[in-house]
């Protein structure tokens, strides 16, 4: 395997040097934070996606350091630093590991492993590191809403802190209150059609109403959107009885609450014509 980690090595180097002395003026913290060339946002974001890129490449040799050590724990062996797995694997090797299969389970261990140690707030300031740089394609790739107008503004609060959950990787959280929207968004529109729910009813319930009630000329929900309300339903429930399942899924599932609801609500209060 082709070792390339001569650039790494000098960066670790440097991280690793002695730190300048205390500096107490914000202008001075200023300008040791942002370099004096940056003049317009855009310059700046990526000046920020650079140094995120860089805590990534951190995140994913740290957890090949831990799963290094590991093994080598089982062997008997002395722990490796991080200089010797850098420079077996190698930068370009290391950025590509996401893409093997048994890599998230791995990383899941190292998490909950990192999370017994005293530095629990590195590991959530590095997770929210890791994404903000998503965060911002997440951003650039959505469109307009097109229910922005129509919506009940308690409703945009709660989408608004979806998002904002989802942004930043709650997704315990999202799901929670996707559940909540969905919720109250058929409640509004069973009761313009003046079918009455119960307020002690389930979203359950509510679903079953808003797609089957004879008293509706036409059903609020059609079948596949019906089960893409359940799927909301069934992700709410886990979350809301801390049930280790939600954990134990795909990050892709975990993070489908959101974007079904979304199609939900487009279905819902998008207007006609």
């Amino acid at each position: 395997m082709e070792r390339t980690g001569e650039a790494l090595k000098a960066m670790l180097l440097e991280r690793d040097a002695p730190k300048p002395e205390k500096i107490d003026t914000f202008e001075a913290k200023r300008e040791m934070a942002v370099p004096a060339s940056i003049e317009n946002p855009q310059v700046y974001l990526e000046y920020v996606r650079k140094k995120l890129k860089q805590a990534h490449f951190d995140y994913l040799l740290d957890v090949l350091v831990w799963k290094e050590n590991q093994d080598r724990k089982h062997e008997g062996k002395v722990d490796a630093t991080r200089q010797e797995v850098l420079e077996f694997w190698g930068e370009d090797e290391i950025l590509s590991i996401e893409e093997c299969i048994d890599w998230y389970e791995i990383a899941k261990e190292y998490e909950l492993a990192l999370r017994t140690e005293p530095d629990f707030e590195m590991y959530l300031l590095r997770k929210h590191l890791d994404w903000l740089d998503s965060s911002a394609g997440k951003i650039e790739a959505d469109g307009p809403i097109s229910f922005r107008n129509s919506i009940p503004e308690h409703l945009k609060l709660y989408i608004y802190e979806a998002n904002w959950c989802n942004l930043h990787g709650f997704d315990a959280a999202c799901a929670s209150l996707c559940g909540a929207v969905l919720e109250e968004a058929l409640r509004m529109k069973l009761r313009e059609r003046n079918i009455g729910v119960e307020d002690h009813a389930t979203l359950g319930t509510v679903i079953e109403i808003a797609s089957n009630d004879p008293h509706l000329l036409l059903p609020l929900l059609i079948p596949r959107a019906r089960d893409h309300a359940r799927e909301v339903m069934r992700l709410r429930n886990l979350t809301a009885h801390g049930s280790r399942e939600f954990t134990e899924r795909s990050e892709l599932d975990r993070k489908a609450s959101l974007h079904l609801t979304i199609e939900l609500l487009e279905t819902l209060f998008t207007p006609e014509g």
